[in-house]
């Protein structure tokens, strides 16, 4: 097609047992003014011959094929984005699907809207083998829309909570913002909606017009060994950025102060770390809080205005190091566990459904404790899966709070 309206992006990677559906439901739309760019990134299972075949069959020149035998590390979809000529983009990964009349809905609304709203999601359908978990995943992604301040607070109290393969956006604005970060490997949406935030406004169509697939040991598996430690970390990057870069005005907006009117340039600065020590759901955007810190205190009156107005001085950022620091978080976790055998015992563990490697994993660690040779030390993936563990129980993480120091004391070797 010479002018599309939408460019659409499928990425694969590994995909056969989906892709041929991702692709029929985009082909299927009812809103035809279209290009499809899809992207295979090295898969080494028949995606790429399954592609070919249904291209084929389709035989329609709004399908373009970008298909790679070695993996790229994301490049190919960086690629794809140069190609793109439509005036809206979207991109759904390869065992993704979409209503038919999705397009039509969204080109609709922000033809509509234009200027005020520059993206629009919309809500999902949560394609997955367990019911538990499509149901909390859809919960939390099936969220009723709010003003852009309230959107940002919500983003720091529970992290992600937009469906990025629902996603429909202006390609000049994600051009302006350089798309997804891919140095980011879990949270390249959750960054790139951040950086939107700070200049722009995105609406959620309330309506299941995405269906997204969740599927254990994939890229957006947050519960798989390894994929939790690299979140964290990503988390405290990608809010210590957003919150350096945030406009005054989305910050007034977030955090709301009868003063406002008569903040100054090292109030918000203030704010900004006050923001992040206190409301961050976990221990990344704390780690963000003092880094935050750390980046305003050379900035003449920023100390003396968070100690003089804000009552947070030395002593307080004392404190708050020794408390939150990741390092003073894992010597916390390396307090404890004789009760967590006795969880295990109580038939708890296997009723929890925890992720196959976390249960492998935490095995292991209830087998050292109980005398079985260590051959190799404890490693921040255990402590993960053991927290797994003890988030579903009652009391769980009173529980976690006394499990590693049962391991110093037998001996067990720890993070070494």
């Amino acid at each position: 097609m010479e002018n599309p309206v939408v460019s659409v992006l499928i990425t694969c990677y590994n995909h056969e047992r989906y892709i041929c559906e991702a692709i029929n439901s985009v082909m299927q739309q009812t809103f035809g003014a279209f290009e499809l760019v899809i992207t295979d990134d090295g898969s080494n299972d028949r995606s790429r011959e399954l592609i070919r075949k249904t291209a084929e069959e389709y035989h329609d020149d709004r399908i373009r094929l970008l298909l790679h035998e070695e993996n790229t590390c994301f490049s190919c979809i960086d690629e794809a984005y140069s190609l793109m000529r439509g005036k809206y983009v979207v991109q759904i990964g390869g065992d993704d699907e979409m209503e038919p009349d999705r397009l039509a809905k969204q080109v609709r609304f922000l033809e509509t809207h234009t200027g005020e709203y520059q993206a629009c999601f919309t809500w999902v359908t949560i394609l997955s083998d367990n019911q538990a978990v499509a149901e909390r995943v859809a919960e939390k992604l099936n969220v009723q829309n709010r003003p852009v301040g309230a959107w940002l607070r919500l983003f720091l109290d529970q992290g992600n909570c937009l469906c990025a393969p629902s996603m429909m956006m202006l390609r000049t604005v994600n051009q302006e913002l350089g798309g997804y970060h891919w140095i980011f490997r879990q949270l390249q949406d959750y960054d790139l909606w951040l950086r939107f935030m700070q200049r722009y406004q995105f609406w959620v169509i309330p309506e299941k017009l995405t269906r997204y697939r969740v599927i254990g040991g994939s890229l957006s598996d947050g519960n798989a060994p390894g994929v939790r430690a690299r979140t964290l970390a990503e988390q405290e990057e990608v809010l210590y950025r957003a919150f350096r870069d945030m406009p005054a005005d989305r910050i007034e907006d977030a955090f709301p102060d009868e003063d406002a009117e008569h903040h100054s340039e090292m109030d918000i600065a203030c704010r900004k770390v006050i923001a992040l020590m206190e409301l961050s759901a976990d221990s990344s955007g704390r780690q963000a809080a003092l880094r935050l810190f750390f980046h305003f205190q050379q900035t003449p009156g920023f100390l003396q205005t968070l100690e003089g107005k804000y009552h947070i001085g030395r002593a307080e950022i004392h404190r708050y190091m020794a408390e939150r620091s990741v390092y003073q978080q894992l010597i916390n976790y390396i307090q404890s566990t004789v009760i967590l055998g006795k969880m295990q015992k109580c038939h708890r563990f296997q009723e929890n459904h925890l992720h196959k490697e976390d249960q492998e994993l935490t095995e292991q660690l209830l087998d050292w404790i109980d005398g079985k040779k260590q051959e190799e030390p404890v490693s921040l993936d255990h402590i993960c899966a053991l927290y797994e563990l003890c988030k579903r129980i009652p009391d769980g993480e009173a529980y976690f709070v006394q499990v590693l120091s049962e391991c110093r004391e037998q001996g067990i070797g720890l993070l070494s």
